[in-house]
């Protein structure tokens, strides 16, 4: 039986640091899965599970990259509606 270990809370620069390193790999694993897609895109029920999965991951990386200032990418609106949305509007 292992010991449980109670590790120390984060200092705010170790928080945004571990979100930044969440956000980073999901964006390759964003990219992994959009490549897949792509590359299986007839087969409909395969596509259909990374598009799911695309999903999760963009809504994790988000809120990881949200909570430390969008310093990966951009805010919720650029994970989820592309790099363009911020553009289109008013």
């Amino acid at each position: 039986m292992s010991a449980h270990v109670n590790n120390q809370p984060y200092t705010v620069e170790q928080m945004q640091l571990a979100l930044t390193v969440i956000a980073e790999h999901a964006i390759t694993l964003n990219d992994v899965l959009m490549s897949l897609q792509e590359q299986f895109g007839k087969q409909q029920d395969l596509c259909a599970h990374l598009g799911a999965v695309k999903c999760m991951v963009e809504v994790i990386g988000g809120i990881a990259d949200d909570a430390t200032g969008g310093d990966v990418a951009g805010d919720m609106r650029h994970w989820v509606y592309g790099p363009l949305f911020a553009g289109k509007g008013g």
